[in-house]
């Protein structure tokens, strides 16, 4: 269901804004900082192109998803003036910082009404603990419309409207690790709120406002269970955003080696291999292991296949060289029949291909038709593991594989 929202925009401009607003380079716990936003000129073209309805955008871990949600609706509320793009980031706890609202004109008036739909709607999910709180995100567009209708002052506007990391948010007030598996039944009452009142053409949406677009920010596969379970509904669609292509990666590591100097060089080929365009993961190289590959693998890749290889194992009730012997090459789809299933994508070794692909998907041996390796570092742990028929594998045999593989 693509809206109107793209014509007469002119792409270029509105790429050029999007790098504007910038990025940020580090992670929660350690710290970063800020560096230039790279790339993603087909991903606002696509993203534009197809605007319209409820849409969920979803990627693995790292891919840069919220930061580029935030500038797309910044860019896209500077170049149009009947457009009101509204971005909502469901895991700040500060109004300043999760509530942001991009136009040009407006008004004082809607400004006042929006921050009262937020106050009585999004911050108690917020600050609460209590899963039922999330109808304040289907209640939200229409608490702003009924404060606004009098006044009219959004009749001749379009609203974008985007709820980012709602599964976090949603596992926060559950008290649960991303690796607990949970029903999404709750956020997906509040996404097909949405997309049922744009398929049945709501009074309240469109005796208020031009039109409604909705996106919904996922960094789980509750995005691609929700699209497959429901439809086109309300224009329901899912749409795939990806790490960086590799020319823009080197690029950044180079910017990042100006800040972060190596201590001893890495080679830009194995650093690719590993990392796939991955910023976040990047970030925890540099920051928290100082560009130390061997001592990253070893602390977090390593360790975190073997953990889904030994459960596969003992949920099975087979012993682990037998596991890694049902494939030859550990490609997504065998990974993901032989391996562990559903078990890796709920771990985020593995995760989907389903839907618009905003971004172009590199040609390598972890991205497969439908599923992908969240991180190619993972697709290197398990080759090793097969190909030595166990699972105590060190950084040296890794490296290895991705010398061999690559070359």
């Amino acid at each position: 269901m693509p809206s109107r929202l793209g014509v007469g925009v002119d792409v270029g401009d509105l790429v050029g804004r999007v790098r504007e607003g910038g990025a940020y380079f580090g992670v929660e716990e350690l710290g970063g900082f800020p560096i230039m936003f790279r790339d993603r000129g087909r991903e606002v073209e696509v993203l534009l192109r197809e605007l319209g309805g409820v849409g969920v955008v979803y990627g693995p871990l790292g891919c840069g998803k919220s930061t580029f949600l935030r500038n797309f609706l910044r860019a896209l509320g500077s170049v149009r003036d009947d457009v009101v793009a509204i971005y909502v980031n469901l895991e700040e706890r500060a109004l300043a910082d999760s509530l942001r609202a991009y136009a040009i004109n407006l008004g004082g008036g809607v400004m006042s009404a929006l921050t009262r739909a937020f106050n009585n709607d999004i911050m108690p999910i917020l600050s609460g603990t209590e899963p039922g709180l999330l109808v304040g995100i289907g209640r939200f567009f229409y608490d702003l419309v009924n404060e606004l209708r009098v006044g009219r002052e959004l009749r001749d506007r379009y609203v974008v409207l985007a709820f980012d990391e709602l599964d976090k948010r949603f596992r926060t007030m559950l008290g649960v690790d991303w690796d607990v598996q949970v029903s999404y039944g709750v956020i997906e009452g509040e996404v097909l709120a949405y997309a049922g009142a744009i398929e049945e053409h709501s009074s309240v949406i469109y005796d208020n406002v031009r039109g409604l677009t909705v996106l919904f920010g996922f960094s789980d596969r509750a995005a691609v269970d929700i699209v497959k379970r429901n439809g086109p509904k309300g224009g329901l669609s899912s749409f795939l955003l990806w790490y960086l292509p590799r020319e823009e990666f080197v690029g950044l590591v180079n910017d990042v080696v100006g800040r972060v100097p190596m201590p001893r060089p890495v080679d830009p080929v194995v650093l690719w291999e590993l990392l796939g365009g991955n910023v976040r993961e990047l970030a925890v190289l540099v920051l928290k292991y100082g560009w130390n590959v061997n001592g990253w693998l070893s602390g977090t890749v390593i360790r975190r296949v073997r953990d889904v290889i030994i459960h596969e194992a003992t949920v099975r009730g087979v012993g682990v060289d037998s596991l890694l012997g049902k494939v030859a090459d550990p490609d997504p789809l065998s990974a993901y029949l032989n391996l562990g299933g559903d078990y890796l994508l709920r771990m985020n070794v593995l995760i989907d291909i389903y839907g618009t692909t905003l971004s172009e998907l590199p040609r390598e041996p972890w991205v497969g038709g439908d599923y992908a390796y969240q991180l190619p570092a993972y697709y290197w742990v398990l080759r090793a593991m097969v190909n030595r028929s166990r699972i105590d594998v060190d950084p040296g045999d890794v490296i290895n594989e991705v010398v061999r593989g690559a070359g």
